[in-house]
């Protein structure tokens, strides 16, 4: 299949419940996260990295932990965390009716070997209910700030703080979408126009498996005059986001598939089945919730491994863009 560089519009079917721009902003306390010995250090960076994630969304508002002691008195505080956390359900009303905070986040890093694992609570005050209890693990200290800005995201999703909108993936739904783009073949000197469908499913916020079915048109010269070839393209792959709490995620790919070849005109000379192999890189642009835009850069690395190695069944170097619009169910 022609790779092809996408520019994908995703529109949700899903209806986002509208929010009232006059009500007020939940208050949301966070307090300090516990640890185990081994990320004793790590912990406070961590609770920062967790709070300035909440207090980022304009949707809620954030205290910290020195706020809730200065509204209590040090020594109320000095009583209610005596055991070093919160957890009880007394303790935590308490403590939200102190600062006037509905909702208190509070939790815990652990770490094992070189492994660190990060978990907390959000808890309603109003309800004595806790809405969300999300994980987030990482495999070194490297890769501990991804892990706030996952748990973090997973915490705004509650519908009580009415920002879950504005971090929502559609997880678990499928998108359909129709690209149009053209490739640059035969060492970057014919265009290739095309297109393709694409049903992609967002099997979580990061990972979003997807399959092609497609069709582009070469332009090459046989005995004189100008002919043209029709592609069948299509494959299976994955796409890996990164920064997925933000608007804009960059994230790359990886397919599989056939490129089904009529006729004995362009760059491949063959009539017949070619494997595919794509290699894929880009930015997704959630303009809101229900849209994205989409821009790609992809290479078949098998067509361009065949121009080489077999004698020009495959062109080459081969680079690959395009643009599209799809629908989210």
């Amino acid at each position: 299949m022609l790779a092809f560089l996408p520019l994908l519009l995703v529109v949700s079917s899903a209806s986002v419940p509208a929010q009232d721009s006059t009500a007020p902003r939940p208050l949301v306390a966070v307090l300090n996260l516990e640890a185990n010995p081994g990320a004793t250090e790590q912990a406070p960076g961590m609770t920062a990295l967790v709070a300035s994630g909440l207090a980022s969304n304009d949707k809620v508002r954030v205290i910290s932990q020195t706020d809730v002691s200065t509204a209590l008195g040090l020594e109320r505080t000095r009583q209610l965390l005596s055991g070093g956390s919160c957890s009880s359900s007394e303790c935590l009303v308490e403590l939200s009716g102190a600062v006037g905070a509905r909702f208190i986040v509070f939790g815990r890093l652990d770490r094992f070997g070189d492994r660190y694992v990060l978990t907390a609570t959000l808890f309603d005050s109003q309800k004595a209910v806790s809405l969300a209890k999300p994980r987030a693990e990482a495999g070194s200290e490297t890769e501990l700030p991804g892990a706030a800005r996952t748990l973090t995201s997973a915490l705004l999703v509650a519908p009580e703080l009415g920002a879950g909108e504005d971090v929502l993936e559609q997880v678990g739904r499928f998108s359909l979408g129709l690209r149009l783009g053209t490739g640059f073949v035969a060492n970057l000197v014919a265009l290739t126009p095309g297109g393709d469908l694409e049903l992609s499913y967002q099997l979580t916020r990061a990972w979003a498996p997807f399959l092609q079915v497609g069709f582009s048109l070469l332009r090459g010269v046989e005995g004189g005059q100008e002919a043209g070839i029709s592609l069948l393209p299509s494959a299976l792959g994955v796409r890996h986001f990164y920064s997925v709490e933000h608007p804009v995620q960059p994230y790359w790919g990886l397919g599989l598939g056939l490129q089904l070849s009529f006729g004995t005109y362009g760059p491949l000379q063959q009539t017949g089945p070619l494997p595919t192999v794509l290699g894929l890189g880009g930015v997704r642009w959630k303009a809101t919730p229900a849209l994205s835009l989409q821009l790609e850069g992809g290479t078949d690395l098998a067509r361009m491994i065949l121009g080489v190695a077999q004698g020009g069944l495959g062109n080459g170097l081969n680079l690959e863009l395009s643009g599209g619009v799809g629908y989210t169910f």
